[in-house]
Formats: C-alpha cells, sequence, structure tokens
C-alpha cells in the first residue's frame, strides 16, 4: 500500500473523521429524538448492539469469505436483486412530483418530441439528463413504468460489482465482501428503486468515475494517462445526470496535486512534473470532450443549453433559515418575475443569497447545523418517496403505510450504524496511512462543503453512501478482528 505522511493527507484524514463524528452526534442525540421520537440513549445503546451482533456474525461467516469471487459475486447480484425486485412489485408507487415529469417528458422523448417540457427545465437544464436516458427504456418497453423501475433493479445490481470494485482497490477482499453485503441489505436504497429518482443512475456512473479513477492509480505511463482520460469521460457522463458530478474531479485533482506519490513512476523531476499535473489535464480533457459532444446533442434535441449553470436558485434555496435551506414556495416567489428569463433568474437568486450570508453571518452559521441534520442524520426518502403516493394498496403497503415510525427507525437505524462504522473505517486509514481511499474522503468533504451553501435535502446525500458503505467494511473489519482478538495474559 503507498504511504504518505503529508500535512494534507492528515488534513484529510482529521476532516472526514471529525464530519462523521460530527454527523454520529447529530444522528444520536438530535435526529433521534426529534424526527424518530426515539431517546437518544436507546438509539446509542442500539448502535452498540449492532455493531457488536454484526461483528460477531462477521467472525463467524468464514464461508462467505472462502468461496471463489466469481461465486460470491453471483451469489450477492442474486440477493441484490431480490430483496429489490420484491420491494418494487410489492410496492406499487406511483409517479408524482419532479419524478411524474422526468416520466412525462421520457414518455414524450421516446416518440421522438424533445422540446415539449416543463417550463422549469429551460431554468434547471442537468434536469433533462435522466429522462433522456429513460426514453431509452421507454422506446424499448412501450412506456412501461414498471419498466423504469425494474431498470432501477438493473442500476442497482450493476452498482453492487463496482462497490466491490472500489472496495478491492481501496482496501483488500475482506473489506470488498463486508462492503457488499452491507450495501445489498441497506434499507433506504432497497425501498427507492421503485421511484423513478435521477440519484440511482447517478450514482452509479459517479462510482464508475471513481473506479476509473482508481485503476488509473495502479499503472504507468499512457495506460495511465487512458484510465484518467476515461475517468474523466465517465465523471462527464455522470454529470450528465446531475452537475454535482464536478466536486468528483475536484477532488481527484486534489488528490492527485498533493496525495499521490510519483516517485515510483518518474525518478526525474521534469517526469514527476509532468506526471502530477499531466494526470489531472487528461481527466479533465476526458471530462471536457465528453461534455461539449453531449451537450451540444442535448441542446441540438432540446433547444436549452446544458452550459448554462442553476446554482443560483439552488444557492437561494440553501441560504432560507426559514426553510432550513430546504426547497420552499416563498423562493420561489421571490423570483417569480424572472422565469422567461434564464440569466436573471438566477442573477438575481445569487444575489438574494449572498446578501442573506453577508446580512446574518452568525444566522448562516446556524442554518448550517439545521441543513446538517436535514441532509445527512435523516434516512427517510426510501420510506417516503415509495409509499407518499402509491396506485393501490395491498396487504404489504398497507402494512407499511401502518408503521411508519418503525420502517422510518430501522432504516435510520442501519444508516447511524453505517456512519459509526465508517468512522472506524477513516481511523484505520489514518493510523495506516492508507492513501488510495483518501479519494472516497475527498468526495465526502466536497458533498458536505457544497451543500453548506446549497439546497439540502436527505436523499441529496445518497451518491455518497457507497463510499460510506466501503468505509464502514473496512471499519466492520477493523471491530471484527479487535473484538476477535484475546488478550495476552
Amino acid at each position: 500500500m503507498q504511504r504518505e505522511d503529508g500535512i494534507i493527507f492528515t488534513y484529510t484524514a482529521f476532516a472526514a473523521i471529525a464530519a462523521l463524528l460530527y454527523v454520529f452526534c447529530l444522528s444520536v442525540f438530535v435526529q433521534s429524538y426529534g424526527s424518530m421520537t426515539v431517546p437518544s440513549y436507546v438509539t446509542l445503546l442500539a448502535v452498540i448492539l449492532a455493531v457488536y451482533l454484526l461483528a460477531g456474525l462477521k467472525t463467524h461467516m468464514n464461508i462467505i469469505y472462502e468461496l471463489k469471487r466469481d461465486t460470491f459475486i453471483f451469489i450477492m447480484l442474486v440477493l441484490t436483486m431480490a430483496l429489490r425486485l420484491v420491494w418494487v412489485l410489492t410496492v406499487n408507487t406511483d409517479v408524482f412530483s419532479d419524478f411524474y415529469l422526468y416520466h412525462a417528458y421520457a414518455l414524450k422523448a421516446a416518440k421522438g418530441v424533445f422540446n415539449n417540457y416543463d417550463p422549469t427545465y429551460s431554468l434547471f437544464p442537468f434536469k433533462f439528463g435522466y429522462p433522456l436516458v429513460l426514453s431509452l427504456v421507454y422506446r424499448i418497453s412501450g412506456g412501461s413504468i414498471l419498466a423504469a423501475k425494474l431498470f432501477n433493479v438493473f442500476i442497482s445490481m450493476c452498482l453492487m460489482p463496482v462497490v466491490y470494485h472500489l472496495a478491492l482497490k481501496a482496501f483488500d477482499g475482506n473489506a470488498a465482501r463486508t462492503s457488499v453485503m452491507l450495501y445489498a441489505f441497506w434499507p433506504s436504497q432497497i425501498m427507492y428503486t421503485s421511484v423513478l429518482g435521477s440519484e440511482l443512475l447517478f450514482t452509479l456512473l459517479f462510482c464508475i468515475s471513481a473506479a476509473f479513477f482508481m485503476e488509473s492509480l495502479v499503472h504507468t505511463g499512457m495506460k495511465s494517462y487512458l484510465y484518467f482520460s476515461a475517468f474523466g469521460a465517465a465523471a462527464a457522463f455522470s454529470g450528465f445526470i446531475r452537475p454535482v458530478a464536478v466536486i468528483l474531479i475536484l477532488a481527484a485533482t486534489i488528490y492527485l496535486l498533493f496525495l499521490h506519490t510519483h516517485e515510483s513512476f518518474h525518478p526525474s523531476i521534469p517526469q514527476r512534473l509532468a506526471s502530477k499535473f499531466g494526470m489531472p489535464a487528461a481527466a479533465i480533457l476526458g471530462f471536457l470532450v465528453v461534455s461539449i459532444l453531449q451537450n451540444q446533442i442535448q441542446y441540438n434535441l432540446t433547444g436549452v443549453s446544458p452550459w448554462r449553470s442553476s446554482s443560483g436558485f439552488n444557492l437561494m434555496v440553501g441560504t432560507n433559515r426559514e426553510s432550513s435551506g430546504k426547497y420552499s414556495t416563498a423562493d420561489e416567489q421571490l423570483v417569480e418575475g424572472y422565469k422567461n428569463d434564464f440569466a436573471r433568474f438566477h442573477q438575481v437568486s445569487w444575489k438574494i443569497a449572498i446578501e442573506r450570508i453577508k446580512s446574518d453571518p452568525l444566522g448562516f452559521v446556524r442554518l448550517i447545523e439545521e441543513k446538517m441534520v436535514v441532509q445527512w442524520t435523516n434516512e427517510d426518502y426510501g420510506y417516503y418517496w415509495s409509499t407518499l403516493k402509491l396506485e393501490k394498496v395491498n396487504g404489504a403497503s398497507s402494512f407499511l403505510l401502518g408503521n411508519p415510525k418503525k420502517i422510518q427507525y430501522i432504516s435510520f437505524l442501519y444508516y447511524v450504524v453505517l456512519v459509526s462504522l465508517a468512522l472506524s473505517g477513516c481511523i484505520h486509514i489514518y493510523r495506516n496511512r492508507l492513501l488510495p481511499p483518501a479519494i472516497f474522503l475527498l468526495v465526502l468533504e466536497g458533498f458536505l462543503v457544497a451543500h453548506v451553501f446549497l439546497e439540502v435535502q436527505s436523499r441529496y446525500h445518497y451518491p455518497v453512501m457507497p463510499f460510506i458503505i466501503i468505509l464502514a467494511g473496512c471499519g466492520l473489519n477493523r471491530v471484527s478482528y479487535l473484538l476477535s482478538v484475546k488478550p495476552a495474559v
């Protein structure tokens, strides 16, 4: 394993440890007693017990870790598919809100009609990405909502081996297997599979991008540059679905400039400098080439330029104390008169946001904690969006609707356990100076910083969950090892 004793690595590890510890404390001592209405000490004891049970279970699952890799992956693929397929076929989630707009536009696009869309799409050009991909599914299926949900199941299955690969490159085979098992049983992801949201496809493409990056680190010469270009291209594809993909490009650039060691590849200083700056350049080139091509295609189809940034409104929403940084109709009404002028709409939004921060900086600091609670301690998006509107209610969905707090608490507790294990994984990374998984820490920190300013929702932390799960896989292995070691007599 490469090691780095630099101060940047130390700061990166400490920042991730501090962030996860803060999220854990907010989850246990604020969210648990607040939205979950469960005493904090009960949740804390439940987390400790769950970690202890998982660690004990792990030590008695040697047969799983001794399976051949292909056999293990096949079993986990079947398990991943089965859990999500049962949910999709049992819970008849209807399309509504943004999900309906995705569905409606995908139906039109499947028939070759690309210029008939909801007016908000011209203000937020990134919204075209997911329904344009979904339209390809509808071309084959004839517009079946069930086909779109089955596509989500397929996406979930594809993400499983990507998680395995990322964990394998970052740690080892044991961590990869543990991570995959934690992913397979992730409750919110299972439930969210029946929702036509862009997060599933985006997260798959985002993690594939990260996988290319991890692969590029273990190669030298031209092959390394090709992998970096592929990484940039894959990041551009994920950016086609959600623009926050740029966080991965920024994280990778920081990693290459300040963390990655080049001495073993290039003995001379000029070669090391060329490598240090050439690798980010290759990634950015791949990103720009693919972005230009796909954005030109989208512009030709829709007449809306994807190059226009829609961050102004998002920033305005994220600085609203009254709504805790969540979407509100009050914010929309502030710029209602500019909806036919994209530039003015986001320019005025930016102005309002900056003025909010400048006029009450201490209030903005207090808002940050409120937003942290909303986005990083709340795992209700899977249950909430999959059961809020149903086509029909059957026995299973009737039970789910009748026990919202219990289902949500199970999902919440699973999440808090993952965060606690990820914290253990981060400590392991720091103590052993492990460089490869540092990219996960940078991505996590990038999302945290971005949503200090931008709009928050609980489902907006979904894309970093695979990285948290991988860190948790490492952490669970470590905890299991520590509990199994008998003290010296």
